[in-house]
């Protein structure tokens, strides 16, 4: 999850790098605005994929383009969530514990 959080900052703060980089080498003020959409993800991290455009994170899936489904008692994004399910219920990789029969 560490890791994952600082994946995030790491991109964050490098988008914002490149957007005043940018913002200098076109003359772009700050009070102009970048819409983020015109620069679309061709590549995410692992753990995250396409979708619109932009990287989201997988769920009940990880690994590269989120080909993984979640191994058996975990669920959610990155399958980092685990199930504690009760008698009568089963794990669903999407969303947790849900009743037996209910997929």
């Amino acid at each position: 999850m560490y890791i994952l959080l600082i994946n995030k900052v790491s991109l964050s703060v490098s988008l914002l790098v490149h957007i005043s980089a940018l913002s200098m080498s076109t003359g772009i003020s700050k009070a102009d605005k970048i819409n983020l959409t015109d620069y679309p993800a061709r590549k995410c991290v692992s753990g995250f994929r396409i979708i619109k455009g932009e990287c989201k994170e997988c769920i009940g899936f990880y690994g590269t383009n989120c080909g993984q489904p979640c191994v058996k008692g975990f669920y959610g994004e990155g399958c980092r969530s685990y199930c504690n399910c009760s008698a009568g219920q089963t794990c669903n990789q999407f969303v947790g514990c849900i009743p037996s029969g209910a997929e």
